[in-house]
């Protein structure tokens, strides 16, 4: 934690940058709700995972933000507002890029649909079903 209070105080980013520490969930949802991005992990392949299905991503897609994320999800890559990125400044620098760019016409009733649609554990269940042919 301490290195990334230095990082954020080098970068002269202490007005911009708050670290909460670990939350609840009616702790942190307030605190979302008054995000305009979710940020997910950013170097999965630092331990070796190259496919994902993070939890703290659907929650802030049910939530109504665009992500930023690095390893490959079945239920995000390809869907509008949702960034993979590399892990590497370049491309996440790209996808903060185009995030800022799309947040005007970005509607967060879009992401709330996404995760009805596609992140819902009726629709999991599904997949699951058909997967296994029952």
């Amino acid at each position: 934690k301490n290195n990334l209070l230095n990082i954020t105080k080098h970068l002269k980013l202490t007005e911009q940058v708050v670290f909460y520490g670990k939350l609840n969930r009616t702790e942190y949802l307030p605190i979302i709700q008054n995000a305009h991005l979710g940020v997910g992990s950013l170097n999965w392949k630092l331990i070796g995972v190259t496919i994902s299905s993070a939890l703290k991503l659907r929650e802030y897609v049910s939530s109504g933000l665009q992500v930023i994320y690095s390893s490959r999800d079945v239920d995000l890559d390809g869907e509008d507002y949702c960034y993979q990125v590399q892990p590497n400044c370049e491309s996440i620098l790209e996808s903060l890029n185009k995030a800022y760019e799309d947040f005007h016409e970005f509607n967060p009733i879009n992401q709330v649909l996404l995760a009805k649609n596609k992140l819902d554990m009726n629709n999991k269940v599904d997949q699951i079903l058909n997967h296994l042919d029952v």
